[in-house]
């Protein structure tokens, strides 16, 4: 049946209307109702045609919620070279000191100075364009989260230099100290200066700069009480 009826419109019917009705809609012992109590059927078929109504309507669900996945925080790589940059300082000192003991010929052509306070300038300009290589190599294969982030390095020394986007990044540490020799051991009051907190690439260079080559150039990389050394005959 499509035809629906209203409350007023049932109490008005006579009890056969209603036990016909009943009886189309399915109502439960509909023929035991009588005229002295037709308003009780016709209250039980409004109440079934309401039912009825309500499981027709289509029940409208809450749209869902579409969360946006939370975007990658722009400061999240430099929170980490800040948080990492002493262990990075490290990273970037081995992997200049490997890339230095390939350079035999560039060392052999380069101006050295005797003396403490010397700053053998073409060396530490050397080391700086090694040191800018091997932070490439450094991010790329331990640290991708810092693939936006670029490093200069500037002498005297290795001094580096991080920036994202042309903006500078500020961090506790960012100097790898170089010396050179032609002693194995440092002098005392070199060594009294130094930051045992700071990588350090010691350069033993020989005595002898016409020696053809390969040279026994020599590379020791120092941190606190850690002693690294490469020979440069051994690559």
């Amino acid at each position: 049946m499509s035809y629906e009826y209203s409350k007023q419109e049932l109490k008005e019917m006579l009890i056969t209307q209603l036990k016909k009705i009943a009886k189309d809609y399915k109502i439960p012992r509909y023929t035991t109702y009588n005229s002295t109590n037709k308003q009780k059927l016709a209250d039980k078929i409004f109440q079934h045609l309401e039912r009825k109504k309500n499981k027709q309507s289509p029940v409208r669900k809450p749209s869902p919620v579409i969360r946006k996945p939370s975007p990658v925080s722009s400061d999240e790589d430099i929170k980490y070279l800040i948080n990492s940059c002493s262990k990075l300082l490290l990273e970037i000192a081995a992997e200049t000191t490997s890339k230095l003991t390939k350079k035999q010929e560039q060392l052999q052509q380069c101006k050295w100075t005797d003396g403490e306070s010397n700053t053998d300038t073409e060396f530490s300009e050397l080391a700086c364009k090694c040191a800018e290589e091997a932070w490439i190599s450094v991010k790329q294969h331990y640290h991708p989260i810092l693939n936006m982030i670029t490093m200069t390095a500037l002498i005297p020394d290795i001094n580096c230099i991080f920036s994202k986007n042309g903006k500078t990044i500020k961090v506790s540490k960012n100097k790898i100290e170089l010396k050179s020799s032609k002693n194995y051991v440092l002098p005392g009051s070199t060594i009294g200066k130094l930051d045992i907190n700071q990588p350090l690439i010691y350069c033993y260079r020989p005595k002898n700069v016409d020696k053809p080559l390969p040279d026994s150039y020599e590379f020791i990389r120092i941190h606190t009480n850690q002693l690294f050394r490469a020979t440069l005959s051994s690559f």
